[in-house]
């Protein structure tokens, strides 16, 4: 798998290491095997960000279809359990904490197997390719195994789809599942339904995971004030991540702020929401799963991967040179070793102001 995002110890592209661990998962697979279960449950592991984890709710649908396949858990962070416990009350959960990790945070803990190992399940599909999800799935209690994978995990499945960064993110869990039954793929799947009914607020978020995707708080400061002045503007941050400079910078502007201090906070403050503002960030997707219109800015990362049907949900982005095409990210290490930042600085206030006016307008 080609990569422009650095993975540990580069183990797709190091033949020896790949040869190495795929050695090591096939020994402890069948080894496992001896002590495995077999009911006719389903055990999922997805250990996946805020964002992709909204991505994985179509497959996961998909999943619960499936006639003659147990009861399905799902084993994930506990930060989105607002949201998938409402999405899949017929599911099982077993939701992780960092400390449920060792070694660093690349094994399960024995705490977390023995969780596992409880539900009996027969089972188990894959939707993360990191050690965490492998190794757990290994040691799930299951005797079937399926999932994404990576060129250096390929042997510890029984059947798997190989990770290809080439499709938008929901393909990646539809492929876990097709590995364990085929199912049909629609349109409809790769989004959400617009809300009937949206507040008045227009919600601007500017942070995001790494700072190289950021479009810059100066320019959100900037179009929040523009909009704040027909438009009631909830600039929401962090709890303690905005320095004071420019927590006081929105206060003389009069600017609303807010700083949730759980992801989960976002289910109350979207319902006085008329459209988010974000960068390619988790907000962005969790607005889009509750019907709310978006404007999302992106930099070096290809919006084609998480594209939403519908003019209601735009994407701001430039195209250079230097643009990722058939990759999720651009060759600067996502960013972040990018020597100038063109792609995002090059975007102007006045140019997302235009494309909020022309949404705003739609819903008046």
């Amino acid at each position: 798998m080609k990569s422009s995002k650095p993975v540990s110890l580069d183990l797709d592209n190091r033949n020896y290491l790949k040869f190495f661990t795929n050695t090591i998962v096939w020994l402890l697979k069948n080894l496992l095997r001896i002590f495995a279960k077999s009911g006719d449950g389903v055990t999922v592991i997805s250990f996946s960000n805020i964002g992709d984890t909204v991505f994985t709710i179509p497959a996961l649908k998909k999943l619960s279809k499936i006639d003659g396949c147990g009861r399905i858990t799902l084993v994930t962070q506990s930060n989105m359990k607002f949201i998938l416990q409402k999405e899949f009350p017929d599911f099982g959960f077993i939701f992780v904490e960092k400390s449920d990790f060792i070694l660093g945070g690349k094994f399960p803990s024995t705490g977390l197997i023995k969780k596992t190992r409880a539900l009996r399940n027969g089972t188990t599909i894959s939707f993360s390719v990191n050690p965490q999800s492998i190794f757990l799935m290994l040691f799930s209690g299951g005797n079937k195994f399926y999932g994404i994978a990576r060129e250096a995990y390929k042997k510890a499945f029984d059947n798997s789809h190989l990770l290809t960064m080439k499709s938008h993110l929901s393909d990646i869990y539809f492929d876990a599942v097709d590995s364990f039954k085929k199912v049909d793929r629609e349109i409809a799947d790769y989004g959400f339904p617009l809300s009937i009914t949206k507040g008045d607020e227009v919600i601007i978020t500017p942070f995001t995971g790494w700072d190289a995707k950021m479009w810059g708080i100066e320019n959100m400061i900037e179009l929040a004030d523009r909009l704040n002045k027909d438009r009631v503007v909830n600039f929401v941050v962090e709890k303690g991540k905005l320095e004071n400079r420019y927590m006081e910078d929105l206060k003389l502007r009069g600017i609303k702020v807010t700083e949730p201090a759980h992801i989960s906070e976002y289910e109350q403050l979207l319902k006085n929401a008329a459209l988010l503002i974000g960068n390619d960030t988790g907000p962005v997707y969790i607005a889009r799963y509750y019907g709310i219109p978006t404007i999302a800015i992106f930099g070096p990362t290809n919006p084609d991967y998480c594209r939403h049907n519908g003019e209601e949900h735009i994407m701001i982005y430039k195209v250079l040179d230097c643009s990722p095409v058939d990759e999720q990210y651009c060759k600067f290490d996502a960013g972040r070793t990018c020597p100038h930042r063109n792609c995002l600085q090059t975007i102007t206030v006045e140019e997302v102001e235009f494309k909020v006016l022309s949404i705003l307008e739609k819903q008046s």
